[in-house]
């Protein structure tokens, strides 16, 4: 009880006394755009089946659908004097999360949509997006996660940056995957024997287990 009232006496004295950056400025608010959630086709009420190599079937659900929050992204800092004293200029913006887990309540993957930007000199010229990053932990494993620049916002994205971003995945276009045809579709890179695969119309419609097991959607 001591140690909290002095943690807390500590805290109100660097709020009143120790604060010597001014007020952070909201430059505005920026939605995630329309055409970014259409990357992303689930509604959180669905239930996805998928086939495996030995022909038996796994139900994918989401147990609380859509999660939101709005978040400050700080694209310049103007002053630090502590954790507790930072000046900074900052865009309002959102985080759109769905996640799905498998029969036995493990996770399965998740798909969030969020709000970057890439920096510049001036603030007028800073480039914001919207980006798609798809991550799995099926089975518990790792299969590396997916990275789709969904939108530019405001600005115009370097090639550079847009490299940066896409990084973990593979545009790797109309495909077949365990004998089913799927369009436009990303695939990890980093995730060594394991990968993910994804549309803009279906979400996740395969997982490559190892060389030889494998979960396909099934339609």
């Amino acid at each position: 009880m001591l140690f909290e009232r002095l943690l807390f006496t500590t805290l109100s004295l660097v709020l009143v006394i120790g604060c010597e950056c001014g007020p952070s400025t909201k430059l505005g608010e920026i939605d995630l755009a329309p055409v970014s959630r259409e990357m992303v086709p689930y509604t959180g009420t669905e239930t996805l089946v998928f086939i495996d190599q030995d022909s038996m079937m796994h139900q994918l659900r989401s147990l609380t659908g859509w999660e939101e929050k709005e978040v400050n992204m700080q694209v310049r800092v103007q002053c630090e004097e502590g954790f507790l004293d930072v000046q900074a200029d900052y865009y309002k913006t959102q985080i759109a999360e769905i996640s799905f887990i498998d029969a036995s309540g493990g996770p399965a993957f998740y798909c969030a949509l969020s709000t970057f930007f890439e920096d510049a000199p001036n603030l007028d010229d800073i480039a914001i997006y919207d980006d798609l990053n798809v991550y799995s932990g099926l089975l518990g494993n790792y299969y590396g996660d997916i990275s789709i620049l969904a939108s530019e916002q405001q600005g115009v994205v370097s090639s550079a940056h847009k490299e940066e971003v896409l990084q973990h995945s593979l545009f790797i276009g109309d495909t077949t995957l365990y004998n089913r045809n799927f369009q436009e579709v990303y695939q990890t890179i980093n995730g060594g024997e394991r990968a993910i695969f994804y549309n803009r119309y279906e979400g996740v419609v395969a997982f490559k287990i190892d060389e030889e097991a494998f979960w396909v959607l099934d339609r």
